[in-house]
């Protein structure tokens, strides 16, 4: 045979060899092909921990989200132990009847399916003190579905950043990022809900539906006087006339009626305008922590809440809801509270500044206008000052009022530029009840047409600029002199047939 056949022959038998290995290997099952998956057989740690995913992270172990069975940590709060219920469902031990920070929970289950490592320290340490793994900060144990058990300990930061973790499964100690680490720090109650009072429910659009708030109560040891508000009467009449309004009828479709009025610490009108929502403020409150989900009596008062500080206390259509703020620390210069709601078992931590209302000004949310009425709703308006009495009778309405002084038809036009001058005289600064004593330079009385309703308004002189505004006999409020000079001096130029300025 020639050397140029016997090349052919050799070559043709090498191309026939490799033919029949390809068909060989095209029949191995997938997971015989050596495809870089890295997962040694039956087991979620890799075979190649410096292989890293999409994001650089080294993969040390990889399991599915749905595989974590127990979650077993011991660190420096005491720790915690999740179970797995059934789909979905998780419970933490020894508080199974409490539900679930789903966001909490959700960040336990994504950090068992794999550590975030971002380096690799040391293989078969046998010096764990220089990581601070002698006395770690939290213990892990996690197991999955296929009885297989993850191990680890977190220890000190590393001065490159993240914290060492020993991976006790393949004995090796790695840096990782405290997002991974965080979640194995925290105490049990990180992961129960932390609402402490019922939210709105929401329609199937997600806009919520507002609840009728009756009253809403503010009292206990931290505030001067109790904060009363209740539904306004005359509010509720005229969205009830609106909405059964028949479809022919002209109405005017605007409330002007305060929704809510102020009991205390004084009688008036809160403003629509600034106090508009604020009922619902303590729907749906979220806290800080939980400090104790099971209180007993020497728990409730050691945390100050045997004498709350404040209580909020909110009545709606179907039940009256109390969350009560007992003793106040600081973390960071941030304010809280030890708290108890009346709808949980557990006693909470809770931001004071989810409370601040009642230490505020209620100067600032009551409608600055005394008495707010429509001029052709009143049935007389009568100024006393300097000894004379001024009886002001009205009748009519709109542009067929007709304004009487002392049974004289006056002018409507300038009448009503003078009730711009008693609507003016504003409430501006707020006053502490029974500080000022004496007679009224200037009372005002005014009575309703078809209501048995009389209110009356008196200013009594506390300084050179100030007046103090006394209505219905309950002190309300301090406004600036000139208001209640222009007033007195308006209603002399009107009953005397002067032009009366509607501005000053």
């Amino acid at each position: 045979m020639s050397k140029r056949v016997l090349t052919i022959v050799i070559a043709a038998g090498v191309a026939l060899l490799l033919g029949v290995l390809l068909l060989i290997v095209s029949a191995l099952p997938e997971s015989s092909k050596g495809d870089n998956s890295s997962l040694v057989a039956s087991s979620g740690i890799t075979s190649s921990e410096e292989e890293k995913d999409v994001n650089g992270y080294i993969a040390v172990y990889a399991y599915d989200e749905d595989q974590l069975r127990r979650a077993e940590v011991k660190n420096q709060v005491g720790g915690y132990t999740v179970n797995y219920v059934k789909e979905d469902t998780y419970s933490v031990e020894g508080v199974e009847e409490f539900d679930l920070n789903s966001d909490s929970i959700d960040n336990l289950i994504t950090c068992s399916m794999q550590i975030y490592a971002t380096k690799t320290i040391a293989e078969n340490p046998t010096d764990l003190a220089t990581y601070g793994l002698d006395e770690p900060v939290a213990e892990i144990k996690l197991s999955y579905d296929t009885g297989e058990t993850i191990e680890m300990l977190i220890g000190d930061l590393s001065p490159s950043g993240g914290k060492y973790v020993l991976v006790k499964n393949n004995n090796k100690i790695y840096t990782v990022s405290t997002n991974w680490t965080n979640v194995f720090e925290y105490k049990y109650t990180h992961f129960l809900d932390m609402t402490v009072t019922d939210p709105l429910e929401t329609d199937e659009d997600g806009n919520e539906i507002e609840v009728r708030v009756k009253k809403l109560t503010f009292n206990g040891g931290g505030l001067k006087r109790p904060i009363i508000l209740v539904e306004n009467p005359e509010y509720l009449a005229e969205v009830d006339r609106l909405e059964n309004a028949s479809s022919d009828e002209e109405l005017d479709v605007t409330v002007n009626a305060a929704q809510y009025i102020f009991q205390s610490p004084f009688v008036a009108d809160a403003d629509n305008n600034v106090y508009a929502g604020k009922q619902h403020d303590y729907f749906g409150v979220l806290a800080e922590d939980i400090y104790t989900p099971h209180p007993t009596a020497t728990d409730i008062a050691n945390c100050g809440l045997s004498s709350p500080y404040a209580t909020v206390e909110y009545v709606t259509s179907k039940e009256t809801v109390k969350i009560s703020l007992g003793k106040s620390f600081e973390i960071d210069g941030e304010k809280y509270y030890y708290a108890l709601s009346s709808q949980r078992k557990a006693l909470f931590v809770v931001n004071a500044s989810d409370f601040s209302f009642f230490e505020e000004d209620m100067i600032d949310y009551i409608s600055p206008i005394v008495v707010n009425v429509m001029i052709d709703e009143f049935a007389t308006m009568t100024a006393e000052y300097d000894g004379k009495k001024q009886v002001f009778e009205m009748s009519g309405e709109d542009d067929e009022l007709v304004v009487r002084w002392n049974g004289k038809k006056m002018s409507t036009k300038e009448f009503r530029d003078l009730y711009q001058l008693v609507m003016l005289a504003l409430c501006e600064e707020s006053v502490e009840p029974d500080t000022y004593s004496g007679d009224p330079d200037l009372k005002i009385t005014y009575t309703y047409r078809g209501k048995e309703r009389v209110d009356t308004v008196e200013y009594v002189k506390v300084g050179t600029r100030k007046y103090m505004i006394r209505k219905n006999g309950s002190d309300l409020a301090l406004c600036r002199s000139k208001h209640v000079d222009a007033l007195i001096s308006g209603i002399e130029k009107f009953v005397t047939g002067l032009d009366v300025p509607a501005a000053y």
